[in-house]
Parts: structure tokens; C-alpha cells; sequence
């Protein structure tokens, strides 16, 4: 019968090293994973704030008249986190917000008045209960508001806000109308 013996670890001198590292992995990874989850509570602290800021509807500037209108479309989120700030006025007032000030100057602003303009039947807007989704972390959010001026001069006000999973239950033609505005800028 075959007998056990100790073996000693000056046999296989990686183990003492390896039992070393074992050791030193085991005391610094906490503290590892303790400085990357502050890092991360920050990020997504200030991502959370960008998105929290998207939930209420955005200020416009309408211009005077019967059928003025303006429209201001904003996202944040997404894998680069960049965020988009885009307005546009009945008037032809094409303005990129100072998050994406580079955007604008490429735009033909007639072209995207065009556009837009054309989507913008009084008919088929309208507001509804605006949700984002929970299984999301990347996904881009959306929020549009438009103002129009009634034949009274009276403003009526629509806004919605969505993320990639929830689009599909925004107003579909307040999603017209934003990816239409935000296509138009990023050419």
C-alpha cells in the first residue's frame, strides 16, 4: 500500500509565491473595487442628474403670431454619454445648445424647417403619460417639448420624453418630430 508523504514546498518553488500573491490579491481587491465603485456612484450620479433634467418640459421661446411654434429636442445617455440640445423655430431658428455647439453649423436650417414643419399638424399632436425604462443603464433618453400658438395666442404646450426601450409607447408623432430634428443636425 502506497504511503503519503508531506512534500515539502522548497519542491515547487512557484507555490510559496503564488500562495504570496493569493494573499495580496485577497487584501487589495476590496480596496479596489471600493475606489472603481466610488468612481462609478459619480458617474452615474451626474448621468442620473443629465437624465432627471430631460423629465420636465424644456423652456421655448414662441414667436408672436397665430401657428408660431417652437420645438426643443434633448438627449443624454447613451454607450459615449454625449448629450444633444437642439431647437428650432417657426421663424427658421436653428439652435444648438452649448453641449453640442459643433452640430448647427452643418445643418441647413431651411431644410430642417422644411422638415419639421411639415410634421407639425396641430392633429396628430398630443401628450401622454411618459415612462423610461428599468432594464436600460446605456440607453439614449429623449425628451421633446413644442410649443404652438393657438388662434388666440395662446400657447398649447406638448411634451413626451422615452428611451430606446420605451419609444415605442411615446406620442409616434412626437418621435417623428425628434428624430427627424436630431437626423438633421447630425449629418
Amino acid at each position: 500500500m502506497p504511503t503519503l508523504r508531506k512534500v515539502r514546498s522548497s519542491h515547487f518553488p512557484c507555490a510559496g509565491g503564488l500562495i504570496l500573491l493569493m494573499r495580496s490579491m485577497i487584501l487589495v481587491l476590496p480596496l479596489w473595487l471600493t475606489v472603481f465603485a466610488s468612481v462609478q456612484t459619480g458617474q452615474n450620479e451626474a448621468k442620473a442628474a443629465q437624465v432627471t433634467a430631460l423629465l420636465k418640459p424644456a423652456s421655448l421661446q414662441v414667436a408672436k403670431g397665430e401657428g408660431a411654434w417652437a420645438v426643443r429636442v434633448m438627449q443624454s445617455g447613451g454607450i459615449t454619454g454625449q448629450p444633444i440640445d437642439v431647437g428650432l423655430t417657426s421663424i427658421g431658428e436653428l439652435a444648438c445648445l452649448p453641449e453640442s455647439e459643433g452640430r448647427c453649423s452643418k445643418a441647413d436650417s431651411g431644410e430642417v424647417l422644411k422638415s419639421v414643419a411639415a410634421l407639425l399638424d396641430p392633429k396628430l399632436l398630443r401628450n401622454s403619460k411618459s415612462t423610461l425604462g428599468d432594464s436600460c443603464r446605456d440607453c439614449i433618453v429623449t425628451s421633446i417639448t413644442i410649443g404652438r400658438r393657438d388662434e388666440k395666442g395662446k400657447i398649447d404646450t406638448y411634451f413626451a420624453y422615452w428611451d430606446d426601450v420605451t419609444a415605442a409607447k411615446a406620442p409616434f408623432q412626437l418621435v417623428r418630430i425628434a428624430t427627424t430634428l436630431v437626423a438633421s443636425v447630425k449629418k
